[in-house]
């Protein structure tokens, strides 16, 4: 168990730590600690970085594992960091390693980082626990947000969202019929998705166009970080919800529906993205067996070796968080802290 007072589980904490599973464990047991950020950035006024994590097991209801993170956010002063980012795990109830460490490098360790557990099992087995997910993530925001309104706009944090895969499409659900005006309306400064599933009703409901409660001009899909960076500058400003989809993720593109119908980006042969087959075709059930398969292999990805192809993201991480998240560090500040995401990964191998 953690001995610092500035996570879950840790000292004083209302979490139990074995409560939290081991991907709730491995995420508190990762986090940098302010003396590690100001030798990594040669700096000294980092501040100790705040995790708050809330299990399945650490209460029995919805109701009572958002009492436990607002309790945890009340004793650790998570309102007063700079940055508050809201996350919503995978199935495991796994969190990006490599996200977690970017946002603490670019916020200097003012920020806390809050996430709450639906599931324990892998992403495909956790399909009947989304809806579980998006109500309990929804309750949360909503609770949340009446403590920002509750304080003065000058003092209140820049709030964040982070979901990657199964995650994406719980938090995003968790503002099904809203479109971007609940996010707005919630406090919610903005947010970053990688690997969003097909089957997001959010994601179909704000590219679908002319809805009345979406901004377009608040909302982009991109396939990588360059495909982000083609956008003209000034439209690039005024993204505030940002989904990094790669064309070629079987688990973004995976759904029981390929046993019966011809998915949307196999039903044209010309105007395919670079990254997919151009000879391609559509067969049941041999697409939806390979894409069990190619599921199964896009979930292996190389440690300290960042690529931006299938479900890997690590690649575009650190250039969407600073751009979407607005910390807009340079090129050369960019390259330092990749080289210290890389190291960190690779030292976790090996522990």
């Amino acid at each position: 168990a953690p001995t610092t007072s500035y996570v879950s589980g840790g000292i004083n904490s209302y979490v139990r730590w074995e409560t939290l599973s081991l991907q709730g464990r491995r995420h508190i047991g990762t986090r940098i600690p302010k003396e590690q950020i100001n030798n990594d950035l040669h700096i000294k006024n980092a501040l100790e970085p705040i995790r708050i994590y809330v299990g399945v097991d650490s209460a029995e209801t919805d109701e009572e594992r958002v009492a436990l993170a607002l309790a945890e956010i009340d004793r650790t002063k998570a309102l007063s960091r700079k940055y508050v980012l809201l996350v919503a795990p995978t199935g495991t109830g796994y969190v990006n390693y490599v996200m977690s460490d970017t946002l603490e490098y670019l916020a200097k360790g003012d920020s806390a980082m809050v996430t709450m557990q639906y599931s324990k099992r892998p992403s495909p087995l956790s399909l009947d626990r989304v809806d579980e997910g998006h109500i309990q993530f929804r309750i949360l925001v909503n609770a949340l947000a009446k403590r920002l309104r509750a304080m003065p706009e000058s003092e209140r944090p820049t709030v964040l969202m982070f979901g990657e895969s199964l995650g994406a499409w719980v938090s995003q659900d968790a503002f099904l019929h809203s479109g971007t005006d609940g996010f707005i309306a919630n406090h919610v400064n903005r947010a970053l998705w990688i690997g969003t599933p097909e089957l997001s009703k959010w994601q179909e409901h704000v590219s679908a166009g002319n809805k009345l409660d979406v901004d377009e001009e608040l909302v982009g899909t991109f396939d990588n970080i360059d495909d982000y960076k083609l956008m003209a500058s000034d439209e690039r400003k005024k993204l505030r919800y940002v989904m990094c989809t790669h064309y070629n993720d079987p688990v973004s593109h995976f759904s029981a529906s390929l046993l019966f119908r011809a998915p949307q980006w196999l039903r044209s042969y010309d105007n395919r993205p670079a990254t997919l087959p151009q000879n391609t075709r559509y067969r049941t059930p041999t697409t939806f067996v390979h894409r069990i398969i190619d599921m199964k292999n896009a979930l292996k990805p190389k440690p300290g070796i960042f690529t931006s192809i299938g479900h890997d993201y690590r690649a575009d991480l650190l250039g969407f968080m600073n751009e979407v998240y607005g910390f807009h560090y340079t090129k050369d500040e960019l390259v330092r802290i990749n080289e210290l995401l890389v190291r960190n990964d690779t030292n976790r191998d090996n522990l």
